[in-house]
């Protein structure tokens, strides 16, 4: 199929959900056209970054160290289509750089206090403290399978959905590194 068809639903959520389909080796609309798509069947885990996402040295080992770590890995409620220990997402603390909250009115509004003081505002993360599960900001590690075991089938519904990052969060219990 035409890979266009992915971006305007639900902006990433089609893609993700495709790619996490090719990976388990299920019916999907992505082809494999170079390599053994049989060889990717054992890919447990999606590391997902934006173009703007600058990712510090060793990072990366250390958001796959995380979700290896047998408490982390997450054991899904089948009935439910919920995570209830571990995590099916990690994502890292974000922040804006100093040198970028001014760049625009939109950075200026989201980038919080910043100038003398650019920790006070990161002391916590709304979901993880409220709720005791992370939501998910489209940056961090995912769990393939249970991706799809959560949130794959219809517990979200196609095209009525405007963020689907917050229900991930929850549906996942994603979790805050």
């Amino acid at each position: 199929r035409d890979s266009g068809k992915f971006a305007p639903w639900e902006r990433k959520r089609g893609a993700m959900l495709e790619l996490c389909r090719l990976l388990a080796g299920e019916s999907t609309a992505l082809c494999v056209r170079a390599g053994d798509a049989a060889k990717l069947r054992s890919t447990r885990y999606i590391l997902t970054l934006d173009a703007d996402t600058r990712l510090e040295p060793e990072s990366a080992r250390e958001l796959i160290g995380a979700a290896l770590h047998p408490l982390n890995r997450p054991i899904v409620d089948a009935r439910r289509g919920v995570v209830t220990h571990g995590y099916g997402l990690l994502h890292p603390r974000m922040a804006t750089e100093l040198q970028s909250a001014r760049a625009s009115d939109w950075a200026r509004v989201f980038a919080g206090p910043g100038g003398s003081d650019p920790y006070g505002g990161v002391c916590g993360e709304l979901y993880m403290d409220c709720f005791d599960r992370g939501g998910f900001s489209g940056k961090g590690i995912l769990d393939v399978r249970a991706l799809l075991a959560c949130c794959g089938g219809d517990a979200m519904p196609e095209q009525r959905i405007l963020s689907h990052d917050a229900l991930e969060g929850a549906y996942l219990h994603g979790g805050l590194l």
